[in-house]
This record gives structure tokens, sequence and C-alpha cells, in this order.
């Protein structure tokens, strides 16, 4: 594995920056993480096998799990498209480059991708991805709001599982070093 770091200006925009990366990576494909965000392990190689298999480059989960953490609430999802979990070939991505803008600069790939019938939804997965809001996140409360409103509160047993889960004490660093 080859990780290759890329710093940025403060005042540079995050599809910028998402466009740098794109262009910096080695590899086939890009995914893209958020970093207030909790994936599975399983996330990649469960995106990745339907790609490997058919006609499709890109893949993304429709439903995740939505997490309150002001509330310490859980919700299953809205069916709708999470940027955040986009799996891609590289050629792809750089050819619908990410808007210039801190918010909303994925909306448009997500079209051209549909456009061009490459995009594979994976539905009724949602425990490869927790969405995390902690108030300060991109979109804001409004946007959160909308999302809640047409989800599902899990019953507490559910959302027990969840805190458990994401709770980064129950998770060991290992070095990046060889």
């Amino acid at each position: 594995m080859h990780i290759t770091r890329l710093e940025h200006d403060e005042q540079e925009k995050l599809g910028t920056s998402r466009n740098n990366a794109v262009l910096a990576a080695n590899g086939t494909f890009v995914c893209f993480w958020d970093d207030d965000d909790w994936y599975s392990r399983d996330r990649l190689s469960k995106q990745f096998s339907v790609l490997r298999k058919g006609p499709f480059k890109a893949s993304i989960l429709m439903n995740v799990l939505i997490h309150d953490d002001e509330i310490k609430e859980t919700y299953y999802s809205l069916y709708r498209y999470f940027h955040g979990t986009l799996l891609c070939e590289k050629e792809i991505l750089t050819e619908i480059r990410c808007s210039d803008t801190d918010k909303r600069e994925m909306d448009h790939v997500i079209p051209y991708l549909l456009s061009r019938n490459v995009l594979f939804h994976i539905t009724e997965k949602p425990d490869l991805y927790i969405f995390m809001y902690h108030g300060n996140n991109a979109l804001g409360e409004a946007n959160f709001n909308y999302d809640l409103l047409q989800s599902i509160l899990l019953d507490q047993d559910l959302n027990k599982q969840v805190l458990e889960v994401i709770n980064l004490k129950n998770y060991h660093l290992k070095s990046l070093s060889n």
C-alpha cells in the first residue's frame, strides 16, 4: 500500500481539495471518506464486489445509519445518494470534477454518473456507514433535520450497538510505518 499525503491551503475549497486528491490517487478506484463519520471495515469490499462483476464504474450506498451525537440517537436513513460513500473509477472522476465549493461540491457528480448509466445503487446495507451528526457538519442542521424527518428511529437495543461501534475507546491505532 502506498499512502500519499496531501496538504491544502486553508483557503482552498473542499471541492478543489477533492479534485486534487483524485489527480494524486495512484489506483484505479477512488473512494471518498468523511473524517467525522464511521465506516465498516467491509464497506470497500462490498462496494467493489458489485463493480468487479458487472458493467458499473461506481457504487454508492443508498441507506445508511444516521447518528445524532448530541442526543445519542440513531436512525435508519431515507433512500438517497450518500455522497460520502461513493466508490468510483478514477478515470470517470477526472472527467467530472467536483465544484470549487465547500458545500455540495459533489452534487453534479451523481447526475453525471446516472446519465452514463454506470452507478450501482447499494440498498439495505446501512451497517456499512454511520453518518455522524455533531452540530458542525458541512451541510448544517436544516439538512440533517430534513433527513431525520424521513428516517426511522432505531430501538434502544440497536442504538446501544451503534454507540458501542462508534466509541473510539474500542479502537487502537496501528502504526502506518513499515
